[in-house]
């Protein structure tokens, strides 16, 4: 596809229209930039907001697009010879990660509600 092959990414979000007086009628959202690409399988793994952040702090965008391909060459190498993109958490710790906030929910909502009982 071109937009692969270019590095661009479109992301289109259409959500579940709600019939509300305070709720906007804009039920779609749409996002283009520059897309995150697994290096080994390829796959979309989401939006690289560099240059947008970039842009917005008013630093020189030539000097971070030549600092991101620096970057991108090192993960690429690191990549291949862990067998997998360095760039994004493993699934092991991305499950200990998910485990750890849940419990942090559960702790929080108890203290909540040993802070504020109901009576």
């Amino acid at each position: 596809m071109f937009l692969k092959d270019a590095g661009i990414a479109l992301e289109a979000a259409i959500f579940k229209k709600q019939k509300a007086d305070n709720v906007s009628e804009e039920n779609y959202q749409f996002d283009i930039g520059v897309g995150m690409y697994d290096f080994i399988t390829g796959e979309y793994r989401g939006f690289s907001h560099i240059a947008a952040a970039a842009v917005a702090f008013g630093l020189d965008l030539n000097q971070i697009r030549a600092d991101e391909a620096k970057t991108e060459e090192s993960y690429k190498k690191q990549s291949l010879e862990k067998g997998r993109d360095v760039r994004f958490p493993s699934e092991k710790k991305r499950k200990r990660v998910e485990e750890s906030m849940k419990r942090d929910r559960e702790r929080l909502k108890v203290e909540v509600e040993q802070w504020n009982p109901k009576t």
